[in-house]
């Protein structure tokens, strides 16, 4: 968590002389530096394009140059155009959970992806990935 300096009020807003509500929330007092940097998916194996065996998990790692996140979703796509959740941002999905791994590494994640019972097709990796900053790979 970072640190900040500010104002956090608990309760109701308090009005002012003239009438105003004052922010629950009055933000820091210093401004934070602009994150301009997208997360990236890297490491991606086996390489894209390269046709993958029924029961083969897939890895790949998620980073950002602040390390945070405010959300990381895998989804998989397959030729049918079916779309499956992998990992919500906070845990696999039930055909995920019992063979994926998701590892802390240097700046982020690595994932190791494997579909219950195998993959009934051959699959497209989409990665949605936000940082604190806003910014989106």
């Amino acid at each position: 968590m970072a640190d900040f300096t500010g104002t956090l009020a608990v309760g109701g807003p308090e009005q002012d002389a003239t009438g105003d509500f004052a922010p629950l929330y009055s933000g820091a007092s210093a401004a934070a530096p602009a994150d301009s940097t997208a997360p990236v998916v890297t490491n991606v194996s086996p390489p894209e394009g390269t046709e993958i065996e029924r029961t083969a998990p897939v890895f790949f790692d998620v980073t950002d140059d602040s390390g945070l996140f405010r959300r990381v979703l895998v989804a998989v796509e397959f030729p049918d155009g079916a779309v499956e959740l992998a990992h919500d941002g906070d845990a696999f999905t039930p055909r995920y959970i019992a063979l994926g791994e998701r590892t802390p590494i240097a700046g982020g994640w690595h994932f190791r992806l494997r579909r219950t019972g195998g993959w009934p097709d051959q699959p497209t990796l989409r990665v949605f990935a936000t940082d604190p900053g806003g910014n989106e790979a």
